[in-house]
């Protein structure tokens, strides 16, 4: 059931993938900023998101929306 899945993801066209980020990039920034507390977690819904890899991928996505890796 994930090879489809995979492949939709990755078929998707760039534009809609960068603007998912920016938009995913631009509600983690609101939140912190509004004093939302924002946990990082492994049990995301993401294909291939193994747990401790996935852990580590959010925190990179984090830093990368603009909060501290802290």
């Amino acid at each position: 059931a994930w090879a489809p899945q995979k492949t939709g993801l990755l078929n998707a066209p760039a534009a809609g993938r960068h603007a998912f980020v920016a938009l995913r990039n631009r509600v983690v920034r609101d939140l912190h900023a509004a004093g939302a507390r924002l946990l990082v977690g492994s049990d995301s819904p993401q294909f291939y998101m193994a747990p401790g890899y996935a852990t580590l991928r959010e925190i990179e996505a984090f830093a990368a929306a603009g909060l501290s890796p802290y």
